[in-house]
């Protein structure tokens, strides 16, 4: 009986981050409230440049320095306040002139700059998509600068006192925004109220209030009310600010209204397109919303915004799998591994993929990775293994299926898949063990079952195997791996209504099978129809002509039906197969003999006693010699 070969059982995992979620939720809450402190402050600090205000403007962008030396959006915004600064009016003008300049080129360049950062090469509508995308990005930003400008020029044209009025009203919002970082939200709602004082319309305090109920406790429907309360008090206020619909987006998610959410995020995007962050989180509402091809355009606008955004390029690999395109996966992920290369989860992904290519050597290179980054997931573990074993290596595969069961031993599918790697490795008692306690864990199972039964008969033990072959049969009438083995055990006990019972339910699933043919070739042998015994050997033999058993009882089938020509031409053929098929020599030259052709009879006789001087027939064939 030939050794089963390892199905690969272990299960897919196509998306590591949330169950049943689908991509990567972002930043942590800590890293949420220092990038949001970090983006605000940028923020009223480009408000202070903007209206002239460049010391505290400086001041502002120095604090920011200080906490984090490497901010490259501060370092830069800081260089182009002290050039704002020292510039005149006209050398100013030539400079937004050429920032103009620089964005158009950045855009007309778009398919360049995706493909280094996404390691890929994409279609021509991909990139015409694309091209598109940040059209609409640089036509967002541009509408942003103006309204800024216009914002300025207003602000300009103010009393002192209105000023005066005006830059309190932003400190006390900036104070209450610390606060809400530091998660003391009732103190960061006196400043906003403060501020709402002195300003009723202020539309920044209503949306941060809005904010700071939602972050407060995004459980409770009170909070969520007030959230949803003030955001849309700021829209009313000013139309144009994108914070109240980034809560507004948050709350939808929060709620899975992913319609909602993609309306939110999307209209904060294009007012404050420069947020990478926005358009990750947009990107995650469309992926939720199945909208794949729309969260591909996101988490690629996101990336080339930010090129150093590890999860945007996560869950474009996570999209680029839902739309099908296995390379254009492989290189985000790709992506994601080179910004971090500590993090397993692009490493198993890349393995996934590799595996579903049939590209053995690249899965367990990825795979091996992901298992060294982290040996606590049993999945890594078992995929390596898995691997292994597909490619005929064991001893290997024994290995990482022992980890895996080591981290999580009541997994059903590694203990079978740790069976099948026993059996393959002539450890038959090892695999009872293994194969028994996927089926104590999942009873169900025909494979599982299967699998036993097979093990059990390779120990020795055919009542065990036919008990766990004939459960595995009632499981699924459709598996016909049981009832191929049955049809054999009963064969050749002797039981030929049984047998045929199980391999005749097996043909009428798969009539062209080899096993199932050869099975009912013999059972039919054996019981005298021989013209149905030839039907299935021949069907047999078409699907493995060198086969030798097949074709000698295909012949002793033809001998039996009196078809003595076609049984000398099968033998005479078998012998040309394998030239040390004793029998077939025996047969043959017995049968010519009784066709009077004992010239050719003694010389086939003399041609296997040559060369088989102890076949167990010697003195018949002397005698007839």
């Amino acid at each position: 009986m030939d050794k089963k070969k390892l199905v690969i059982l272990v299960a897919t995992v196509l998306i590591l981050a949330l169950i049943g979620g689908g991509i990567y939720a972002g930043l942590s809450s800590a890293e949420k409230r220092q990038a949001r402190r970090a983006a605000n402050t940028l923020t009223l600090a480009r408000g202070y440049m903007d209206n002239g205000e460049y010391a505290m403007a400086l001041e502002l962008i120095n604090k920011l320095l200080i906490d984090d030396a490497g901010n490259e959006k501060a370092l830069t915004l800081r260089d182009d306040i002290i050039r704002k600064k020292k510039a005149e009016e006209a050398e100013k003008a030539k400079e937004q002139l050429k920032a103009r300049d620089d964005l158009s080129k950045t855009i007309s360049e778009l398919g360049t700059t995706i493909e280094k950062t996404s390691v890929t090469q994409v279609s021509k509508e991909a990139a015409s998509r694309k091209k598109e995308e940040l059209a609409r990005l640089d036509a967002a930003r541009k509408e942003a600068e103006r309204k800024k400008k216009e914002e300025a020029e207003r602000l300009a044209n103010l009393s002192k006192a209105e000023q005066e009025r005006r830059a309190k009203v932003k400190e006390l919002i900036e104070k209450g925004r610390d606060k809400m970082d530091e998660e003391q939200h009732i103190q960061a709602r006196g400043y906003f109220d403060e501020a709402l004082k002195l300003d009723p319309d202020s539309a920044e305090a209503y949306a941060e209030t809005g904010e700071s109920y939602f972050r407060e406790d995004d459980e409770s429907q009170s909070n969520i009310n007030k959230a949803v309360e003030y955001a849309n008090k700021a829209i009313e206020k000013d139309k144009n600010l994108w914070i109240p619909y980034e809560t507004l987006g948050k709350v939808y998610a929060k709620q899975n209204q992913w319609e909602n959410a993609i309306d939110a995020y999307g209209t904060a995007a294009k007012l404050n397109p420069e947020n990478a962050e926005l358009l990750f989180e947009l990107g995650k509402a469309q992926y939720r919303a199945r909208k794949y091809d729309q969260a591909r355009a996101s988490f690629e606008a996101c990336i080339h915004i930010d090129p150093q955004h590890e999860k945007a390029y996560l869950n474009l690999g996570f999209t680029q799998r839902r739309l099908g395109s296995s390379a254009g996966a492989f290189a985000a992920f790709k992506g994601a591994a080179k910004l971090n290369p500590s993090n397993p989860i692009p490493f198993f992904q890349m393995g996934e993929l590799s595996r579903l290519a049939n590209d053995n050597g690249r899965a367990i290179e990825n795979y091996l990775k992901a298992a060294s980054l982290d040996s606590s997931k049993a999945i890594y573990q078992a995929s390596l293994a898995a691997q292994y074993a597909l490619t005929g290596d064991y001893n290997k595969a024994e290995k990482y299926f022992l980890k895996a069961l080591d981290l999580n031993p009541s997994d059903p599918v590694t203990n079978h898949n740790m069976a099948l790697t026993e059996i393959n490795l002539g450890k038959y008692s090892q695999a009872l063990t293994y194969a028994s306690k996927a089926v104590t864990l999942k009873g169900d199972s025909a494979e599982y079952l299967y699998t036993l039964g097979l093990v059990s008969e390779y120990l020795g033990s055919t009542a065990s195997a036919i008990k766990a072959y004939e459960a595995s049969a009632s499981r699924d009438p459709g598996y016909i791996q049981p009832r191929i083995n049955l049809g054999k055990i009963y064969d050749e006990q002797g039981d030929y209504d049984k047998a045929l019972d199980h391999l005749l339910k097996a043909y009428q699933n798969d009539p062209d099978s080899l096993e199932i043919n050869n099975n009912l070739g013999n059972v039919y042998l054996h019981t005298g129809l021989y013209k149905d015994s030839i039907i299935h050997y021949k069907k047999a033999i078409s699907k493995k002509p060198n086969a030798t058993l097949m074709r000698y009882n295909l012949a002793l089938a033809y001998i039996e039906t009196g078809e003595k020509n076609e049984a000398v031409s099968v033998l005479s053929e078998l012998i040309k197969i394998d030239s040390t098929y004793w029998d077939a020599y025996y047969t043959l030259g017995k049968l010519l003999y009784a066709e009077g052709q004992q010239d050719k009879a003694r010389e086939l006789f003399k041609a296997l006693l040559d060369k088989k001087p102890d076949y167990d027939k010697k003195d018949e064939i002397e005698s007839l010699l």
